[in-house]
């Protein structure tokens, strides 16, 4: 009851006009394309796609929903391609770029969660090794952004365009992926799982001694 009363508040400020909205006064926003992006129109909508590349520019991190689907689909990828172009670039203009650097800048900025991915419960699975399943290594080593489906003709030259502009080529841009996403991926996988495990030991340690 609390909680619905709280989310008819939250929704009743969110309203076009509201003087106080719920965010206010945080000094965390969040983006989100299929949300932030007015899609009444054909226009209005094309007109959100042409500044994506500024959005994902002021964004700081990146937190990618996976799917199957989402490797497979242009527009996604392209966003992917843009932010990981963006932050590569500050960081090669700040300092100069290792094999490291790359990774440590790609892990702080970019969070992968799958929407498949287990909250386990089973403390048989506590310490087991996270790694990537065979269809999440088959996603990204298979990559290839001129398979990708995109409905419009003109707007997968329009994105394939951006990503040699960024990449050199598209090619060049399938071997980023296919090199260097699993790693991140995997980071990703790893934050998650072993975020849930020690929520999941904590939860049961705090039963255990719990009063009767």
């Amino acid at each position: 009851l609390v909680a619905g009363g709280a989310l008819l508040v939250w929704i009743l400020c969110s309203r076009p006009g509201q003087r106080y909205v719920p965010w206010r006064h945080s000094g965390l926003t969040l983006w989100m394309d299929k949300c932030c992006i007015d899609q009444r129109t054909e226009e209005s909508k094309q007109t959100g796609v042409a500044y994506l590349g500024d959005f994902l520019h002021d964004c700081d991190q990146m937190v990618v929903m996976l799917s199957s689907s989402y490797m497979k689909r242009l527009w996604c990828t392209y966003e992917l391609a843009m932010f990981i172009s963006n932050v590569l670039r500050d960081k090669a203009n700040e300092d100069q770029m290792t094999e490291d650097k790359i990774f440590d800048v790609l892990y702080k900025k970019i969070l992968f969660l799958g929407f498949d991915w287990p909250r386990s419960h089973n403390p048989i699975h506590w310490m087991k090794k996270v790694e990537l399943s065979a269809e999440e290594q088959q996603m990204l080593s298979n990559y290839s952004c001129r398979e990708c489906e995109c409905a419009y003709p003109e707007d997968r030259e329009l994105v394939l365009a951006e990503i040699r502009k960024h990449f050199g080529s598209e090619d060049k841009f399938d071997q980023f992926v296919r090199e260097k996403l699993p790693r991140v991926l995997l980071n990703g996988k790893q934050r998650y799982i072993y975020r849930q495990t020690w929520e999941n030991i904590i939860h049961t340690v705090l039963f255990l001694f719990a009063d009767p």
